[in-house]
């Protein structure tokens, strides 16, 4: 079996970001109960490290059981302003590890709401990140893919008429491509409509790496947390490329119909080190 790895591939520099941060606090204040808001990264090999220096995640400021002697770490994916304001109500202290490419959209979406224009986010509407955007620009409307985001675009036209101002943002994670389908298929409808262009360089890079990819290899390996957005996307990549795809978390979810192809290919998500990455291309290499 031959291997290749995508050239682009493993964490990101948010990611890896928010990890730094959170082992600093951990090692720097070890009287003090370091907690994330949420799952600090989709990645169990991560969080597993995380708990060994005693740092849990919570959902909801109410679990901070005592706040006086808690520092909360803001992940990466970033938090509504609210939200962020009651934490600091309890008490507790904030670390703030929210990448700059979401920061810069959280920003971008309140200016342009105060500016009156109808935002719609190309996203999930349920992602961390997307929830955080919402808390700074609560008017924003949130699209999965083209159909949502014409049938908006039509409600639009018919309540504002035309032209009117109308910006398409997305989250850092959205497909590459199916944001410029979505463009071009929204500026028929909408022709004033602004772009900004909020897909981070990390997701475009790793994206357009395993494009690449997959013009070599027989079968496509991406490591990474199941219940990763970016992680998710590079799957479905592969399989729109006609590729036969596996989505694992660590070497127990290696296939054994992995073996029967001459070369595979290996990609990873945002928030995978690069350690796993190594050891299940040392697995494979060895098993030969």
């Amino acid at each position: 079996m031959k291997l290749i790895r995508a050239s682009v591939c493993g964490y990101c520099m948010g990611v890896e970001r928010a990890i730094k941060k959170t082992f600093q606090e951990a090692v720097s204040h070890p009287e003090k109960k370091i907690v994330t808001l949420g799952p600090l990264i989709h990645n169990p090999n991560t969080l597993a490290k995380l708990e060994q220096r005693g740092v849990y995640s919570i959902e909801t400021p109410n679990e901070i059981a005592d706040p006086h002697n808690t520092i909360v770490i803001i992940r990466a994916h970033g938090v509504p302003p609210k939200l962020e304001k009651e934490i600091l109500q309890t008490g507790a202290s904030i670390v703030d590890a929210t990448c700059p490419k979401v920061h810069m959209s959280q920003k971008m979406a309140q200016d342009y709401e105060k500016a009156g224009y109808r935002i719609i986010i190309a996203g999930e509407k349920n992602h961390s990140e997307i929830i955080g955007i919402l808390g700074y620009a609560t008017s924003a409307m949130v699209v999965l893919d083209i159909d949502e985001a014409l049938e908006i675009a039509h409600r639009i036209k018919e309540t504002d008429g035309s032209p009117t101002k109308v910006v398409l943002l997305a989250q850092t994670t959205y497909s590459e491509s199916k944001f410029a389908e979505m463009v071009s298929a929204l500026k028929e409808i909408l022709p004033n409509l602004e772009v900004a262009h909020t897909i981070c360089k990390a997701t475009r890079e790793r994206q357009e790496s395993l494009y690449n990819l997959c013009k070599l290899v027989d079968a496509v390996l991406v490591i990474g947390g199941k219940k990763s957005a970016n992680t998710q996307r590079l799957k479905a990549i592969a399989e729109e490329q006609g590729l036969p795809v596996w989505l694992i978390e660590d070497e127990r979810d290696l296939p054994e119909a992995i073996y029967q192809f001459d070369t595979v290919g290996l990609t990873a998500g945002a928030s995978t080190p690069k350690e796993l990455i190594d050891r299940i291309e040392s697995i494979l290499s060895n098993s030969q």
